[in-house]
């Protein structure tokens, strides 16, 4: 039997703590800490507590596993797309720590890469959009409801079983979020940093077309040299690519630059030898040195525990017998619980926000990085199918707009869509065609989707033309 922990109880590090981390620069005295908070250590806290695991296709991951997959696959109500192969492939993957973004990639169709760059759901509130805290609330609710669907199944019953593996696989989805908050890392609101980049994305691009454009260029200049670039005449000196680049940051870019600004401050934090963040909680009021995603200290894992415990008793014990709100007891387990940085930690990381958004050298670098694209993808940014034919973009000369696209979208169909949180189908239609009404060419080509009024977030949907749609 796993122990559930007493949040008020100080806890020593054992010798097995120590010796996972032994000598980490800016310990203070709250102990030794332990090692890798992100999928091994996912994996190892979701563990430590009493939890069903579930079984989807055929295989069992246990309560720790699935919690640690929500960072690959998004939503664990997903899984159940995915083959039996699949799912064994990705319990190896985890059985074996690896982190690999090729092999991750690989076996979930290019999902994880593409919830890295809208990952803002993963990190502090502030600035507006999904973060951890809101994600954790409702993604608990849910799990809270389909529990007390549960409770209505008679006992033992394979609908109830069904009701209660989803409302598992909803809880672990959600305990992932709590995790991520007990990281130094996620005290950055991803929302700020989306805002500060969008502020000062456009002139700082502009300047870094040429370089973005070279580097393109270098990666794919074998390819255009042997087929010329969709079969036009071959681009072979950099300056030809800048239409490509500046186009393909616009269409990626952004997105792109806002999640390595998230990456490096998240590193900055929380990564090996990060700064760490000063916070309290209501359960532990005397402030105190997070650190994680690498490294978990042990008031922040007593504090952790204590969590989980209580979020998995509400599901497994109050919902299944008709308790009536998982989102206040959400709310009150995450009040709680939950660190907070102290108000010389929050301006640090204000400062730490500014400084990477509005450094022309940081925004520059991220831009780089985020839109060094593969040749499909600069092909799918700056050219859009005409009846038929190939038709070259030219730059825009402004940034890019939040705006809803009107009449002929810029991008060549087909394109794949990561559904994000707030999403609707006649939203998605409207942003690229222009029209909300068309939603139903989207839901007709897409087989995932059963009622055009539930799409769910990591769902990767296939954006067709239109006019081949007979609208």
């Amino acid at each position: 039997m796993k122990t559930r922990r007493d949040p008020s109880v100080t806890l020593e590090p054992t010798s097995e703590q120590a010796q996972r981390e032994p000598d980490h620069p800016g310990l203070g005295q709250e102990g030794q800490l332990q090692a890798m908070h992100t999928s091994p250590e996912h994996t190892r806290l979701g563990n430590e507590v009493d939890g069903a695991g579930v079984e989807v296709n055929g295989v069992s991951f246990s309560a720790g596993q699935l919690a640690a997959l929500v960072d690959y696959v998004g939503p664990l109500t997903i899984l159940s797309k995915y083959s039996t192969e699949k799912l064994l492939e990705m319990r190896k993957l985890l059985e074996e720590a690896c982190d690999s973004t090729e092999a991750w990639d690989r076996v979930t169709g290019r999902t994880y890469s593409d919830l890295a760059l809208h990952n803002q759901d993963h990190f502090a509130p502030g600035g507006g959009g999904p973060d951890h805290k809101s994600s954790f609330v409702g993604y608990y609710q849910s799990a809270w409801s389909a529990a007390m669907l549960a409770g209505t199944r008679e006992e033992g019953s394979p609908e109830q079983q069904a009701a209660m593996d989803e409302a598992r696989l909803l809880l672990y989805t959600a305990e992932h979020y709590l995790q991520d908050a007990f990281s130094a890392g996620h005290m950055v609101s991803g929302g700020a940093i989306d805002e500060g980049v969008g502020a000062v994305y456009g002139p700082v691009f502009m300047a870094a077309v040429p370089a973005i454009a070279e580097e393109v260029f270098r990666r794919c200049s074998d390819v255009i040299s042997q087929y010329g670039f969709l079969g036009l005449n071959p681009i072979d000196t950099p300056a030809e690519f800048e239409t490509i680049a500046s186009i393909g940051g616009w269409w990626k870019g952004e997105t792109g630059a806002a999640a390595s600004v998230r990456k490096a401050l998240h590193e900055k934090l929380g990564g090996k030898g990060g700064e760490g963040v000063v916070v309290t909680s209501a359960a532990h009021p005397e402030p105190w040195t997070l650190w994680g995603d690498e490294h978990i200290d042990p008031i922040g894992e007593g504090l952790l525990l204590a969590a989980l415990s209580e979020a998995r008793d509400g599901i497994e014990l109050e919902a299944l017998v008709g308790g009536t709100s998982g989102t206040a007891k959400a709310l009150a387990l995450w009040e709680r619980h939950a660190p907070v940085p102290t108000s010389d930690a929050q301006a640090r990381i204000d400062q730490l926000v500014e400084e990477a958004t509005c450094s022309t050298m940081a925004l520059q670098a991220a831009v780089v990085e985020g839109t060094c694209v593969t040749i499909e993808e600069a092909m799918d940014a700056v050219c859009v199918q005409t009846h038929g034919g190939i038709q070259r973009m030219t730059p825009r000369e402004e940034g890019p707009s939040e705006e809803p696209v009107s009449g002929a979208p810029d991008l060549a169909f087909p394109f794949t869509y990561v559904v994000r949180e707030g999403d609707w189908l006649s939203t998605i239609a409207e942003r690229f065609y222009g029209d909300p009404m068309l939603y139903g060419i989207i839901a007709d080509e897409n087989p995932m989707i059963s009622d055009p009024d539930h799409i769910e977030v990591g769902w990767k949907l296939s954006i067709p033309d239109p006019a081949t749609r007979g609208h």
